[in-house]
């Protein structure tokens, strides 16, 4: 966990820029911001302390067009425990784990469904992707590259990421509705997901074989219940 262990040694706290202007137009609605606020100069823009969960770290990682934002913070009970965070109208809430003593939140879609990785107590290195929603956190998949977190869903509940299957392969997942579904390969054995519309487009990468990784976007298609394709997109 590279990128944790650097966040470790980096005393951070998780902030928000809020534009206070309003010469283009009337402001979208926001969430109230309560925590202390500073300016950050004639810029227009106000950096909000969003606090941590009793630790003396936090980061932001995403944010929604309602203003409420996700990412982890310290506890406080020890030095290596972070837990997932929703910040919303000045107030974090702890979002809990999957049974480890670990958790992020890397996204969060208009729906207030958030999506990110946990430790399950399973292993000291295992992460699943996980989506919470009204207070529940729902295992989704193991993932594969736990150092960076690579979950992503939209506005209509769908997250992707990469996870093994059955035969240890490592391939791109499109979870909806509880079913997960596995999207293939350019011809290699490895594949990512990294990103996905609304519109159920998912964007990431592919091997055509091994050691040669190409770009791709999966088109979602238009018969339901068949599995997505893979556009090739680049070389």
């Amino acid at each position: 966990m590279k990128r944790l262990l650097l966040l470790l040694l980096l005393p951070l706290v998780a902030f928000l820029f809020s534009f206070t202007g309003c010469e283009h137009g009337a402001e979208p609605e926001e969430a109230a911001l309560s925590s202390p606020t500073f300016s950050s100069g004639s810029n227009g823009y106000e950096i909000t302390d969003l606090g941590t969960l009793g630790g003396d770290e936090s980061w932001a990682v995403g944010i929604n067009n309602r203003g409420q934002v996700v990412g982890a913070s310290k506890t406080g009970t020890t030095d290596y425990e972070w837990r997932a965070f929703l910040w919303e109208s000045g107030e974090m809430t702890d979002l809990g784990t999957l049974g480890g003593d670990t958790s992020v939140a890397v996204r969060i879609n208009n729906r207030g469904q958030v999506v990110g990785a946990s430790k399950t107590g399973t292993g000291d290195y295992e992460w699943h992707a996980f989506l919470w929603e009204n207070g529940e956190m729902t295992d989704l998949a193991t993932l594969v590259d736990a150092e960076d977190w690579k979950v992503d869903i939209n506005d209509r509940g769908q997250v992707v990421g990469a996870a093994a299957t059955s035969t240890s392969e490592v391939q791109a997942f499109l979870w909806e509705n509880g079913e997960m579904t596995y999207l293939g390969t350019l011809g290699g054995e490895v594949s990512l997901a990294l990103g996905i519309n609304n519109r159920g487009q998912v964007v990431g990468r592919s091997d055509t074989r091994p050691g040669r990784p190409s770009t791709c976007i999966y088109e979602p298609p238009q018969t339901p219940g068949v599995a997505l394709s893979c556009g090739r997109t680049e070389s």
